[in-house]
């Protein structure tokens, strides 16, 4: 996952430019705005000593940028000439700030998530940044206001956070990852009084409570909805409440998420419609062992996982072999870049809503490939019962030029369910 307030789901270095460290006086809430080159950043240290009136209110004043002279304390400096370094890298930035003492950081970094910092600090977009130093050098006394905080429908929520992985699945190409979306993005979550609120030396706050971000949050939502439809459903298996969570997925859009299902997976989990999906994909031990045997692992390294060598791989297996047949709540297939597919997934679906139903397919597709599903009308009579079906993909090859995906959408609906599954074929260019 996952989007301020909804916004979902390991963290990535991020990208520096430029930094402004702000440094102001505690007592006379005073700051000075240093000179800054695009190789380096300095940040004035200044004594206690600063003779100025009181600020009052919730405007602090501002002093032009100014040099280091022979009656200055010393300047500190950092390299900036590895834009590609993260903060932490470099040693700068908020942990140079803090280490010089300053009372705030304005920084021209900006990410689509907040964390915890050692000292006060805003994070602004490069535009933005730059506004406010180009106001900052306008005048001798430069003011900002501090504006009571207001909440707001965001309506680009939920977004896949920057920082959260992304597929293609690297090990099985032909099973879509990620799964599922969930809530990862400033969650407030328990958190261990031992340890420093911060990832940055020297900061020794200590906090019961904090605001987090990673799959390490989006998890436990999933573990929660898990524990939830199971509550309801005692009797059912892992592979069924994964298929709950996964068909009932509210859609998010690609508009907003360039890597569409390679960023969401099936969607934003909905536990509420989760405890009731109509049908579910149970995938047995067997076709887990199948699928290892497809993609080359042999017998005693699939023990290992089984804990049983009871079993053996069908002859035909082979690495090249496609593990289309998984009985999985996605069907997903790679295929050579600029080549002709036709794509058959094989699928078994378990009747849990309404003993006596009629499910009828509806495939959503772009013009460049044809679906059919046959049949394309399940019956059911009781719960529990099973019916299969085929869903066959058909294209003219996808684009020589980049990696190309083509995303669409298969949905069992009786009227009162919608058992959505989405479909991805992709193509990996590789320049030669």
């Amino acid at each position: 996952m996952p989007k301020r307030s909804n916004r979902t789901l390991p963290l990535v270095p991020l990208n520096l430019e430029l930094e402004k460290v702000v440094r102001a006086n505690r007592r006379e809430k005073r700051a000075i705005a240093s000179g800054a080159t695009s190789s380096e950043l300095r940040v004035v240290v200044e004594s206690d000593h600063s003779s100025s009136s009181e600020s009052s209110g919730d405007t602090i004043p501002l002093e032009s940028p100014r040099t280091n002279s022979p009656t200055s304390p010393p300047i500190r400096q950092f390299d900036m000439a590895q834009p590609n370094k993260t903060l932490r890298e470099l040693g700068g930035g908020f942990s140079e700030g803090f280490r010089a003492g300053t009372l705030g950081v304005l920084s021209r970094l900006f990410a689509d998530y907040s964390d915890i910092k050692p000292l006060p600090a805003t994070e602004l977009k490069p535009r933005d940044f730059e506004a406010l130093l180009s106001y900052v050098n306008s005048t001798k006394h430069p003011k900002a206001n501090i504006h009571k905080s207001e909440s707001f429908y965001d309506n680009s929520a939920p977004v896949v956070v920057e920082f959260s992985s992304r597929g293609p699945n690297v090990i099985a190409p032909d099973i879509l990852k990620p799964d599922i979306t969930a809530p990862g993005v400033e969650i407030l979550a328990a958190y261990s009084p031992l340890g420093s609120v911060s990832d940055y030396n020297g900061d020794k706050r200590s906090v019961n409570y904090s605001t987090l971000s990673g799959t390490s949050m989006s998890c436990p939502h999933v573990a929660g909805a898990s524990v939830y439809v199971k509550s309801l459903h005692p009797d059912w298996s892992p592979s069924a409440i994964k298929s709950a969570m996964m068909t009932t997925a509210r859609s998010m859009s690609p508009t907003k998420n360039k890597d569409a299902e390679f960023a969401y997976g099936s969607g934003h989990v909905d536990p509420v419609k989760a405890a009731n999906p109509g049908l579910v994909y149970e995938t047995n031990q067997d076709e887990y062992v199948t699928f290892f045997c497809r993609l080359g692992y042999n017998k005693r390294q699939i023990a290992l996982i089984t804990g049983s060598d009871s079993f053996s791989c069908p002859k035909k297996s082979n690495k090249s072999s496609l593990p289309n047949d998984v009985n999985y709540p996605s069907l997903s297939a790679m295929v050579d870049v600029g080549t002709p597919f036709n794509i058959k997934f094989s699928r078994t679906v378990t009747n849990v809503g309404v003993a006596n139903s009629t499910y009828t397919v509806k495939v959503e597709s772009p013009k460049k490939i044809k679906i059919t599903v046959n049949p394309s009308t399940l019956s059911f009579t009781s719960l529990n019962e099973k019916k299969s079906f085929e869903v066959t993909v058909v294209g003219k090859g996808l684009s020589r030029k980049s990696n190309s995906t083509i995303s669409a959408s298969l949905v069992w609906y009786d009227g009162q369910h919608s058992v959505r599954s989405p479909i991805v074929v992709y193509s990996i260019y590789k320049d030669l």
